[in-house]
């Protein structure tokens, strides 16, 4: 059990010096050094899976590679979960456990890259229904946050910049809380800054909207097309400015 998180920590640890230097050259507008560094980060996080897929595979009755997809349940790749479980014995396929995952993976499934947005509707900060689908027509991002998430608001000013330079390009955002106080709510709001639609039914991690796209963890976002198709999940700094970019120009 222990060597395999050991050889896990050893790949892992190599990458944190890199996403140092990558975001040094981002903030620093070096373009070039920037995408060497993140394609050094991509073949450790190849590397980083394919270990974890090898073990897996080799060790079907391992309580260990049950732990190792738990650990791995929060990624946004239903596939590879789903392969990953397809892979262990049905003794342990069956579990509780798992059974729980592969709900999750179901759920992964249906707000997929490639998938249509499914729709919603909730209220905003008057009151008022909301209903996602008559915000189509633009490239809109549905983004999941709240006002106790620190890394939500340490994310929210690179957001504010991304509406503020697309807005009049065709981007447009519903931002969803999963707050359960409403002043609290409101009040990050107004501090942040997040001038463009605000929803929530104030219900925290049970929030509808966010039982519905499989939301686990926050930050988390969906960019999706004029029509409603998802483009993109999880875009969050550099990444999201890049995007936008591509689909709407410098």
């Amino acid at each position: 059990y222990s060597g395999v998180y050991a050889s896990l920590d050893k790949i892992s640890s190599g990458s944190r010096p890199i996403w140092v230097k990558l975001d040094s050259a981002r903030k620093s507008n070096h373009t070039e050094l920037a995408v060497i560094y993140k394609k050094q980060l991509d073949s450790m996080k190849t590397e980083y899976e394919k270990f974890q897929s090898d073990y897996i595979s080799s060790h079907p009755t391992s309580p260990v590679s049950v732990e190792l997809i738990m650990d791995n349940s929060y990624m946004n790749n239903p596939e590879r979960l789903e392969s990953w479980i397809n892979m262990l014995d049905p003794s342990l396929k069956n579990s509780d456990r798992v059974m729980k995952i592969s709900h999750k993976v179901e759920v992964m499934k249906k707000v997929a890259v490639g998938q249509t947005a499914p729709d919603f509707e909730q209220n905003d900060s008057t009151s008022t229904k909301v209903r996602l689908s008559s915000h189509f027509g633009k490239y809109l991002l549905i983004d999941f946050w709240a006002s106790w998430c620190g890394p939500c608001r340490g994310e929210n000013p690179n957001v504010v910049t991304a509406y503020e330079r697309f807005h009049k390009k065709g981007f447009d955002i519903i931002s969803v809380s999963l707050d359960e106080d409403r002043k609290k709510w409101l009040g990050a709001v107004k501090k942040d800054n997040l001038t463009w639609t605000q929803v929530s039914d104030l219900q925290g991690w049970t929030n509808e909207v966010a039982k519905i796209y499989g939301i686990y963890a926050i930050p988390d976002n969906f960019l999706l097309d004029k029509n409603g198709t998802i483009l993109a999940r999880g875009l969050r700094d550099a990444d999201l400015t890049e995007k936008l970019e591509e689909l709407l120009g410098k």
